[in-house]
């Protein structure tokens, strides 16, 4: 990650804002993120489909870099469709190195299959990686103050990270837990948008 990593951040803003598919696929990704919070994964998924057909390496920044595959495979997730997501998940982790959510959903999903051994590898991976991601844009980008400010996530990964260690973890609380730090992230990107603006408000 680091300067690598900033740097690839910015490049994909600056193509993604010049070029008129990629933003048709950026508005379905919102609509479908928009469904997804809301428990609407039917149609969230229907979104997510149609922005990988319109560009199936649309990655979505909003700082934090999510794929579109990744988001499918979140709505097929949140479908009970545990076999179609690990599909997704595996495709995007093996396309996007970045896209730390996408190893996150793929462990807990592995897990729900079974595969307690592998799924614990990357739910670990995955939580490591989303971690060190608050930690780097804490410490390099200015909107980096708006995320996570009072640690809670960086805080509830530590203790997760802990107890796996321990083996003090069933499956159901593994489960439980990541999918809590999943959606805590996804609500972080628009609550971290809402303080930044705030903020310019008042400036």
């Amino acid at each position: 990650m680091g300067a690598a990593f900033l740097l690839l951040t910015v490049l994909f803003v600056v193509s993604h804002a010049a070029c008129k598919k990629p933003m048709t696929a950026m508005t379905e990704v919102h609509k479908g993120r928009q469904a997804l919070m809301a428990g609407k994964a039917e149609t969230a998924l229907a979104h997510f489909q149609r922005a990988t057909e319109l560009d199936r390496k649309f990655i979505y920044f909003s700082t934090l870099p999510q794929s579109a595959i990744t988001y499918t495979g979140r709505a097929l997730y949140q479908l009970g469709r545990f076999s179609e997501a690990r599909q997704a998940f595996e495709h995007a982790t093996l396309e996007f190195a970045d896209d730390s959510m996408a190893r996150l959903y793929l462990g807990i999903t592995l897990v729900r299959q079974g595969d307690r051994e592998r799924g614990v590898q990357e739910t670990t991976a995955g939580l490591r990686a989303i971690y060190q991601w608050l930690d780097d844009i804490e410490a390099n980008l200015p909107q980096g103050v708006y995320w996570d400010i009072n640690r809670d996530i960086r805080s509830e990964i530590e203790r997760v990270l802990e107890q796996m260690t321990d083996r003090r973890l069933s499956a159901e609380q593994l489960i439980e837990t990541t999918e809590w730090v999943g959606n805590r992230m996804e609500w972080e990107i628009d609550a971290a948008r809402r303080d930044e603006q705030a903020s310019r408000n008042r400036e």
